[in-house]
Formats: C-alpha cells, sequence, structure tokens
C-alpha cells in the first residue's frame, strides 16, 4: 500500500492538488508512506474532518483530499459527503486498506459521486485508478470521488485465536472494582478470570462510538462505576461528548497509549472540567483511590 500512497501523491502533486485533510484513522498509516503530506490538516474526529474539507473545497473552489482508514471511520463522514455530493465539490476521499475491514458495497446514493477500485468494482492497476480518480475532480459534474486503497473482505467475526494483534489490558483491569461495568474497546483484549463480579462489555463490533455507548450505559445506573478501556482513535471519533451535560462522576476512562501521542484528548478533557492524568502502566496502583464514583468523571491516560 505505500507504494500506491506514494503513486497518489506524486500524481496529485502532477495537478496541483496540496489541499490534504487527514483523519485521525489514517494517521499511522500514512506514516509509514515515504513521502509526506505537503501541509496536511489533522482533524481530531472524523465527522469534523469531512465538514473542514467540504468548507476548504467550497471556499478555495479546488479539489480537496481527504485520508481515512476503509473502515467504520469511513461511515463517519457520510453527513459531510452528503453536503459535498448536493453542493457538487470536488473531494477525493482515499480510504486506506486497514486489518479491519467492513462492508462498504453499500452507500447512500447521495454522498458519493464516483467509485474507483473500490468494493464495487475491485479492480486491478493501481496507477490507472488513481489517474481516473484524479479526473474525476475535474469532471463536468463534480462531486466527491472515492478512491479505495485496498480490496474489499467479508467482515471477520472474532476467534479465540485471533486475538493476537490485539493489545492486551488486563494489567489495567486488575486495578477495577469489582462493582463496576467495564467497556473495553475493539483494539484491546484481557484475561477475564478475575473479573468474574464485572460487567463486561468487549462486543464492540467497531472503534465508532464507544465512549458515547459507555456513557449512555453510565445513565442507566449512576450508583454504578462505568470505567472505559480505549485508545485514542477511539476516542477522537466521539470527541464531543467529553463535554455533554450527561457526563457524571461515574465514569472513568483509561486512554491507552503505545507511542507518543498528541496530549489533544487530555487537554479537551481538562477543558470540560474532567480530573485528568497522565500515567505509566507500572504506576497503575497510585489511582486505585481514584476509581469511585465522584464529583467529576476522570480521565486517564496511561502509557504502556
Amino acid at each position: 500500500m505505500n507504494k500506491s500512497i506514494d503513486i497518489l501523491l506524486k500524481s496529485l502533486e502532477n495537478q496541483q492538488i496540496i489541499k490534504h485533510i487527514v483523519c485521525p484513522s489514517a494517521r499511522l498509516l500514512l506514516s509509514k508512506s515515504e513521502m509526506s503530506l505537503p501541509n496536511p490538516i489533522d482533524i481530531i474526529d472524523e465527522r469534523s474532518a469531512g465538514y473542514v474539507a467540504t468548507g476548504l473545497c467550497a471556499e478555495s473552489e479546488q479539489p480537496v483530499v481527504i485520508w481515512c482508514a476503509d473502515n467504520d471511520s469511513y461511515r463517519n463522514l457520510t453527513s459531510a459527503l452528503t453536503e459535498a455530493y448536493y453542493r457538487k465539490l470536488p473531494i477525493l476521499v482515499v480510504a486506506l486498506s486497514c486489518d479491519n475491514v467492513i462492508n462498504q458495497t453499500m452507500n447512500p446514493n447521495d454522498t458519493i459521486r464516483y467509485y474507483v477500485n473500490n468494493t464495487l468494482y475491485n479492480r486491478a492497476g493501481t496507477e490507472q485508478d488513481i489517474h481516473k480518480a484524479i479526473d474525476y475532480l475535474f469532471a463536468e459534474v463534480k462531486g466527491p470521488v472515492y478512491l479505495s486503497l485496498g480490496s474489499y473482505q467479508e467482515p471477520v467475526v472474532q476467534a479465540e485465536n485471533a486475538v493476537s494483534d490485539q493489545i492486551d489490558v488486563t494489567a489495567i483491569t486488575k486495578i477495577i472494582p469489582s462493582s463496576a461495568c467495564v467497556h473495553i474497546g475493539k483494539d484491546f483484549v484481557c484475561e477475564c478470570s478475575h473479573l468474574c463480579e464485572v460487567v463486561l462489555r468487549n462486543d464492540h463490533c467497531t472503534k465508532d462510538g464507544n465512549l458515547s455507548m459507555l456513557i449512555g450505559s453510565s445513565i442507566v445506573d449512576r450508583n454504578k462505576l462505568h470505567v472505559g478501556i480505549f485508545s485514542a482513535e477511539e476516542l477522537a471519533y466521539d470527541l464531543n461528548m467529553f463535554g455533554i451535560r450527561h457526563v457524571n462522576g461515574n465514569i472513568v476512562i483509561f486512554s491507552v497509549i503505545i507511542d507518543e501521542q498528541n496530549p489533544t484528548i487530555l487537554d479537551v478533557a481538562k477543558r470540560f472540567g474532567w480530573d485528568c492524568c497522565h500515567i505509566n502502566i507500572t504506576e497503575r496502583d497510585c489511582v486505585i483511590e481514584k476509581l469511585v464514583i465522584s464529583d467529576k468523571p476522570l480521565y486517564i491516560e496511561i502509557v504502556l
């Protein structure tokens, strides 16, 4: 895929298409490419990324590229792409292949005007497809163009022997009170024998909406502690939820960090009045006393 990205970037540069919006789901995938994007605009959540691209395209009257992953993150662009479809804006959605591809064969008719090398066609010939996608940006009737840098696979049901690609967060779950309700994100797995009394929600089928689902669960019983163990990417989908009035002191979020990370989410949580801290996994015992219902929700960045 890296070679395909480099070919695409060279082709875009040749056409003087230099405006790039980067979704959270694409950031890591793009970092592996030899070429770098010219002046990329990183947006912390997918939905806003779509609308930023729409506004940028409309105002500049030039094509704009949105980079996302070919998973549920693309679904978050739907409302913005609907706007772009009816306003006939030349936005190129580049969907990068990833491990958890979902079925993209059915999309609303008024979101994407032109498809290239996507799941509907599964064509060969990367360079030809890239040129075709760019040509569509200058078509007489303009609109969003979907370019998939990967092929479709049937969604895979998580099997017992497929957890090797997930991150083990057992060390975190061991400090969680037995009376809690625990939501574990899609990227993670834990050894559950010590959680016999805990209500465990680890069946999330995508990375989207997991913070919102935790908040919804917490509203049902405000006297039960609700704990979420999520990746920064999962939280980025739901960033606006940090500020809603339905967030109460019975919520604890562990944001699991593997590599160095932009502190944006921590800053957002602070601004919305969350109790926040940043710790290493070896320091996990220092937050045990905080894992109780209080007057503020708690956000913990924890580095594995």
